[in-house]
């Protein structure tokens, strides 16, 4: 079950990854900062249904927002994936046009 109140950006990353892969998209939304995963197609959606397997660390972080990458593998291949969280009144969200852009600049 996800967590109503992740406490972090790692928890709040894997249960936004494991409701994906496991299809649960409105319980994915409600983890976002937007709400809704409208236009958001991302890793995790495109391997939902495989046999995936992921780990989740903080690249960088501060008291108010964080990128932290998961490093997705699947069938002997592997990728490790930016996301953007912010904390908004002490909740950690993923930020979903921040995680866009994380992936145009190629971090």
């Amino acid at each position: 079950m996800v967590s109503r109140t992740p406490s972090s950006p790692e928890r709040t990353l894997k249960d936004f990854v494991s409701a994906r892969l496991n299809g649960n998209e409105a319980e994915a939304a409600k983890l976002t900062l937007q709400g809704n995963l409208d236009d958001f197609l991302g890793a995790e959606y495109a391997l939902s249904g495989t046999e995936t397997t992921f780990d989740v660390s903080i690249s960088q972080a501060g008291s108010e927002s964080a990128v932290a990458v998961v490093h997705y593998t699947w069938d002997g291949d592997s990728m490790d994936i930016p996301y953007a969280c912010t904390r908004v009144s002490g909740e950690w969200k993923i930020d979903l046009e921040g995680t866009e852009q994380l992936w145009l600049e190629g971090d």
